[in-house]
């Protein structure tokens, strides 16, 4: 078993425990969940692409509005779950979709996962038509050893001024995941 799929089964363990359903993961989602949500349909968004979609809750969400979502997971275990639960299409790489594109790329809790975490976000870009969403936890907030690196504002702002002079950076605070405080930056970046 790969690492990508024991972070992915580590990730799943806290919800088994508590006998939280795939579908009750849908009904009571994660804020940050939420907080791309509503920068999607603020742009008018029609397409999404779920980059670290996991077994597929942020897409079931955009399905349930009418969004075509389609999905990019490293974890083979993640992406079978993902075509179970939404029957959506799913790559392993987003090498594999670099000539489509999507309304909005969307990378929810995914970069502090990678050891280069511009290069992803400036593939998103090339394949984003109207934004990216993305969300990183602050440097101060819970550490995890699946994370590779760790972001102060500073960082946010340098990432997205990279790729565009149009973003906007959000703080959002003492969001509880599991009983544990988890602060993070949300972060918009427009193609317009």
């Amino acid at each position: 078993m790969n690492e990508e799929d024991l972070d992915f089964l580590n990730f799943l363990k806290d919800y088994k425990e508590e006998n939280i359903t795939f579908e009750e993961r849908v009904q009571k989602p994660h804020f940050y969940y939420l907080f791309a949500l509503e920068r999607i349909n603020e742009k008018n968004c029609l397409s999404v692409l779920d980059v670290g979609c996991g077994d597929g809750v942020f897409s079931k969400l955009c399905q349930k509005q009418g969004l075509t979502v389609s999905g990019v997971e490293i974890s083979p275990i993640a992406r079978e779950g993902y075509r179970k639960n939404t029957g959506n299409e799913v790559f392993e790489n987003i090498e594999q979709i670099s000539s489509q594109k999507f309304d909005a790329v969307v990378l929810l809790e995914i970069i502090e996962h990678l050891s280069a975490p511009l290069e992803m976000l400036s593939k998103a870009w090339k394949i984003a038509e109207k934004i990216i969403v993305f969300t990183v936890p602050i440097k101060d907030s819970l550490p995890d050893k699946f994370h590779k690196q760790r972001f102060d504002f500073y960082d946010v702002y340098d990432m997205c001024s990279a790729l565009t002079g149009n973003f906007k950076i959000y703080m959002i605070n003492k969001f509880q995941r599991h009983g544990n405080p988890l602060n993070l930056f949300g972060a918009v970046l427009y193609k317009d």
